[in-house]
């Protein structure tokens, strides 16, 4: 399973790296921006729906990438010390820390979890559940967010 997170990761070291040459890092189109917009606000409304107060929320953001729905949310009210993110891509984490900081960046896989013993009111996988490609990978996955999802909390 280790292989092939860390297969994974490299996929995405090695897109990064080709956009950086091409001048791109962290390009985004347009469209592509506002799909992602759209999809932190559609979000933002979930949790309200289902928490009311935002101040309160602890959230945890798995594939969080260069941390933009935490960004989201620490905008909405979410405290940063509330907030953190779990991504493979080490250059990804280094940039989202730089720019939001203060909201807590964990080079590391989502299947294997150690958050000393710390739950979450929200777990947010937007974009690890699309890279997700083994059966037994997903199972470990969901397995380690049983064990941070407080009880009532909610899965995005």
């Amino acid at each position: 399973m280790k292989a092939e997170a860390l297969r994974g990761a490299r996929v995405y070291e090695e897109r990064d790296r080709q956009e950086a040459r091409r001048g791109r890092v962290q390009h985004i189109t347009r469209g592509r921006e506002h799909a992602l917009r759209r999809r932190e606000r559609e979000a933002l409304e979930m949790v309200r729906e289902h928490f009311g107060d935002l101040r309160d929320l602890t959230v945890l953001d798995l594939g969080c990438g260069f941390g933009r729905l935490l960004g989201a949310f620490r905008a909405a009210g979410v405290p940063a010390k509330n907030l953190v993110g779990v991504d493979l891509v080490k250059p990804r984490i280094e940039a989202a820390a730089a720019r939001f900081p203060g909201i807590r960046f964990i080079h590391g896989n989502a299947a294997e979890l150690d958050l000393g013993g710390r739950t979450f009111d929200v777990v947010a996988m937007f974009t690890l559940v699309s890279s997700v490609r083994n059966d037994a990978l997903a199972t470990r996955i969901a397995g380690a967010v049983d064990t941070v999802l407080a009880p009532g909390g909610a899965i995005l």
